[in-house]
């Protein structure tokens, strides 16, 4: 018999890649299957990468869901231990501007940056992930 392993928690999936240049940059580059992270500051996800979008009681919508994106991206570098957990404030003060340029209102950037900035630091420390397993037969009978 098969076993699969697979993760919990994931919402949404790249149908293509998706770059960016942000405000700051890594040390040296970092490359994952799935996110590139450039010393120019450029932030690359693979297509296929998945995310779990806005968390908390924040919406997801068309305000968040880019600057989500970027968010957990670099969290998720925090959580493998290739970024310093330094860049923690970085990537909460650029998911605040990203917000404001999808064209969120000011306020409500304000109160989503406040609540990820406060509650986030449990996300972003490394840790060993967990990965759970299913049987997946070899094959199905006739």
């Amino acid at each position: 018999m098969n076993v699969i392993t697979y993760r919990k928690g994931l919402k949404y999936q790249l149908t293509e890649k998706s770059t960016i240049k942000l405000s700051f940059c890594p040390p040296e580059n970092i490359f994952t299957d799935y996110v590139s992270f450039l010393t120019d500051g450029t932030l690359i996800n693979a297509k296929g990468y998945a995310w779990n979008g806005p968390s908390g009681l924040a919406v997801d919508d068309d305000h968040n869901m880019g600057p989500s994106l970027v968010h957990d991206s670099g969290y998720q570098l925090m959580r493998l231990g290739l970024l310093d957990l330094s860049f923690r404030d970085e990537f909460d003060r650029e998911y605040h501007k990203l917000c404001e340029l999808c064209n969120m209102s000011e306020v409500r950037a304000g109160l989503e940056y406040e609540a990820i900035h406060a509650l986030g630091e449990q996300f972003a420390k490394p840790q060993k992930e967990k990965l759970y397993q299913s049987p997946l037969p070899d094959r199905v009978k006739k």
